[in-house]
C-alpha cells in the first residue's frame, strides 16, 4: 500500500466535490417533496453541524481531558 502523503490531501479534495454535489441534489429533491419551510430546517441544520465542527476543531483538548474515545 503506498505510503499516505500528499496525493492523499487531493484525494481527499476531489472525492469532496461529488459528495457536496450529492448533498444539493438532494436538498433540491426535499424541496420539491417537502416545500421550502422543510429545505431551510435542513440548511439552518447543517450550518449548525459546521459551526460545531468548526468549534470541536479550533479548541482541541489535550489526550486526558477528552470525555469520550477518538
Amino acid at each position: 500500500m503506498p505510503k499516505p502523503g500528499v496525493w492523499m490531501e487531493v484525494l481527499k479534495q476531489a472525492v469532496s466535490v461529488p459528495i457536496f454535489g450529492t448533498a444539493i441534489w438532494l436538498a433540491w429533491v426535499l424541496a420539491q417533496a417537502y416545500g421550502a419551510d422543510v429545505l431551510a430546517a435542513l440548511l439552518v441544520s447543517w450550518l449548525l453541524l459546521a459551526m460545531a465542527g468548526w468549534f470541536l476543531g479550533r479548541w482541541p483538548q489535550s489526550a486526558g481531558q477528552r470525555r469520550w474515545p477518538l
